[in-house]
């Protein structure tokens, strides 16, 4: 009778985390690279999830020197490429699940600190960036289309405004893109269609938000559902970079938003915001078969219940 009512629990536990398991922590992340991170002497400022890391000098990682917990967390292995030498924590710690290369020169600032996780994996962010690019793919966004060499996007009302442009449209050149927002409450999520996008350094983007919008580059997303190859010439990008099938290379152009792809060649530095909430999947809802199982368990565990001796 006991281990009746034992399996009842079982299958109701089974049941609850079915419906919560698919729980977003994305964009808890400033950046999550599934694949290989490629970085200069450069500054990544966030919380950075990566698959593998190779250093091509002594680059800085950071939370803006407050923040705590895992600042860097590299889930494969961490080499050095082309003049390499190793990295700099300037905040938190750094999780790694392979031992370092020998030499490997790390710089710990203000208290921060390194650690081997041999348990740690990038899979669940992998899932989860697949799950958030099936979501914006059923959304539907109003066409942008380019006057001259101008792009004006305007966000209306409060909540996620959607948009859709080609990437050819976006590349064009000595384009000025110009994001007006409104207010605090709204997010822009510009989805760019093709396989390959190239912004040059002739194009430009301006952010423009009201008076104590201190965080309008959080508002600010572009999702590239198609793109295997992202490339940012030598002209700063504003909004997160969602391209979770692509290669990203920055050529000396700063980056101020989250970046979330495969792959990144990082040759500038990384300023990224945390992207609004607004850009996260809704809850997830239980699948059909969890209320069944839901309901198998309930009733289980009521009949095999020990009844009271009378």
């Amino acid at each position: 009778m006991r281990g009746s009512f034992v399996l009842g629990l079982v299958l109701l536990c089974l049941c609850l985390s079915t419906s919560l398991a698919s729980g977003q922590v994305l964009f808890s992340y400033d950046m999550v690279v599934t694949g290989q991170l490629i970085i200069k002497s450069d500054d990544v400022q966030g919380t950075a999830f990566v698959g593998s890391l190779e250093s091509e000098g002594m680059p800085i990682f950071d939370q803006n020197e407050v923040g705590s917990g895992n600042t860097l967390s590299v889930a494969g292995a961490v080499t050095l490429g082309s003049g390499g030498t190793g990295l700099t924590m300037q905040s938190g710690n750094f999780a790694h699940q392979s031992a370092l290369p020998n030499p490997f020169s790390l710089d710990l600032n203000n208290g921060s600190t390194s650690s081997t996780v041999p348990s740690l994996s990038i899979s669940s962010l992998a899932s989860q960036m697949t799950s958030t690019a099936n979501y914006y793919n059923t959304l539907t966004g109003s066409s942008l289309s380019v006057s001259g060499n101008n792009l004006n996007i305007n966000p209306t009302g409060t909540g996620l405004n959607v948009f859709t442009i080609s990437a050819s449209a976006l590349a064009t050149q000595n384009l000025n893109v110009a994001i007006n927002l409104s207010n605090s409450s709204q997010a822009a999520l510009i989805m760019v269609t093709g396989s390959s996008f190239e912004f040059g350094s002739s194009e430009h983007i301006n952010v423009n938000a009201p008076n104590g919008d201190t965080t309008p580059d959080s508002q600010i997303l572009w999702d590239f559902p198609t793109a295997t190859t992202v490339t940012e010439d030598d002209s700063e990008w504003y909004g997160a970079m969602f391209a979770p099938d692509a290669t990203l290379t920055d050529n000396n152009q700063d980056m101020m938003g989250g970046v979330y792809v495969a792959n990144f060649t990082e040759t500038a530095e990384v300023h990224v915001p945390t992207p609004s909430s607004l850009f996260n999947p809704p809850a997830a809802v239980p699948e059909p078969t969890s209320f069944v199982l839901f309901a198998a368990a309930t009733v289980w565990t009521g009949l095999r219940r020990p009844r009271r001796e009378k």
